[in-house]
């Protein structure tokens, strides 16, 4: 993984609407107008923002800014370069790739610049926005920076001599992230910069998961701030400090601390319906996509609770009472089913820190990594503590909590013991 992304924009607020798109991570994230104290600036934030100010430059000035700024990025070491570029291709895109390419001493560029949540898409290497040609827009007629063409090559190819290949079919679709032998294919060709057709969002976060496989040769990703919101979740760049609870508690003080962690805006609250637990009708898969889109939204913290209310305490109940086995063994059932869910999401996404409340919920998560134990480290709050898994490569901290102790605020305070 790259120790530091840099992005590069031709403008400031292309820079500022690209670079929240990592703060949604809990990254920090600076935005420079200078690259005068380049090393030092890199240093004080996890995501770096250089506007360059080129669009309304010349073509040549804005080659000659981009080459320079790319060799002093070269100059930092282990970087990823995102060129952020207007998603209606208006500026020095072509110049200022080829320039950054130059400067960083890459043989290919990601080039996509849709933004299907904008209205902005790519199909057949030409962009559209809101299902109309580029070239027939008002943006045609620009009186800045006038767009004539809605096909991308020819935009380029206007701006620089670099060899661009449309990828219209095959790499966008649910596939894109097995296709890194492919793009190298194309690459040992001559290919220079690859041009993704993009329709929906999915299209992109495909994309994204290809790029963030990809470690074959340097390499530069261009687009909008569309693609940028994609990139964080796919490896490139790590989410901070995700919080995940797993309650298996059916008692009315877990139940206030879920409703009171829930209306807090950084939280969301995810129902997992215990008949559904026994019956393997819980698709791991759906909640999977569920935390990614939360978390491309900036959700931080994830409760996933088999009660939030005493209708939910009945079913359970009911669940235990109707089950195949006599009923602690059926309570126990579930306990195991949701700690193998939580041992597949931790798994997944990694999360800085794990609550869990209920005894049996937390035995079994623990069996589901095969831990021998736990290692305590602190005491967050009274019959609330936390500490490592022995005997698991898992990283995260866990957290334990019995589903009587605390007060409405527990969860809230465990939340803000951890910063997040």
């Amino acid at each position: 993984m790259p120790k530091k992304l840099i992005i590069v924009s031709d403008d400031f607020t292309g820079a500022s609407d690209t670079g929240v798109q990592f703060r949604k991570s809990g990254l920090k994230v600076n935005v420079a107008v200078s690259s005068d104290r380049l090393k030092e600036e890199a240093e004080e934030c996890d995501v770096l923002v250089i506007d360059l100010e080129s669009r309304m430059d010349l073509l040549q000035t804005a080659y000659d800014k981009s080459l320079v700024l790319g060799r002093q990025l070269l100059e930092l070491g282990d970087v990823l370069v995102y060129k952020k570029l207007d998603s209606t291709l208006r500026g020095n895109i072509g110049a200022e790739i080829d320039g950054l390419m130059k400067g960083l001493n890459v043989k290919m560029a990601f080039f996509a610049p849709a933004f299907p949540s904008c209205g902005r898409t790519v199909e057949n290497g030409h962009v559209f926005v809101n299902g109309i040609r580029l070239s027939e827009t008002g943006y045609s007629n620009d009186p800045c920076t006038p767009v004539k063409n809605s096909r991308i090559a020819k935009i380029i190819a206007m701006q620089s001599r670099r060899v661009c290949k449309e990828i219209t079919s095959g790499l966008t679709d649910s596939n894109a992230g097995d296709n890194p032998s492919d793009i190298m294919k194309k690459v040992n060709k001559g290919v220079e910069i690859l041009i993704f057709d993009s329709r929906t969002e999915a299209d992109l976060e495909n994309i994204a998961s290809m790029i963030g496989k990809f470690t074959s040769v340097p390499f530069l990703v261009a687009g909008s701030a569309g693609l940028a919101r994609h990139l964080h979740y796919n490896s490139l760049i790590k989410p901070k400090s995700l919080f995940f609870v797993f309650s298996g508690s059916v008692n009315d003080i877990t139940l206030k601390q879920i409703s009171h962690a829930g209306s807090e805006g950084n939280c969301r609250v995810i129902h997992i319906n215990a008949p559904d637990l026994l019956d393997n009708k819980i698709i791991p898969e759906d909640l999977s996509k569920s935390v990614s889109e939360a978390v491309k939204d900036g959700i931080r913290c994830f409760i996933f609770c088999t009660a939030l209310s005493r209708k939910d305490v009945d079913n359970v109940l009911r669940a235990i009472e109707q089950g195949s086995y006599p009923g602690s063994r059926t309570a126990g059932k579930i306990a195991g089913s949701l700690g193998q869910l939580a041992a597949g999401l931790i798994n997944r996404f990694d999360p800085s820190v794990v609550l869990i409340t209920g005894g049996e919920t937390a035995f079994r998560t623990v069996n589901a990594f095969h831990a021998t134990g736990l290692s305590i480290d602190t005491e967050i709050l009274p019959g609330i503590q936390c500490g490592r898994l022995r005997g698991s490569d898992v990283k995260s901290l866990f957290v334990t909590k019995s589903g009587g102790f605390g007060g409405v605020d527990a969860i809230t305070k465990t939340f803000e013991f951890f910063n997040i």
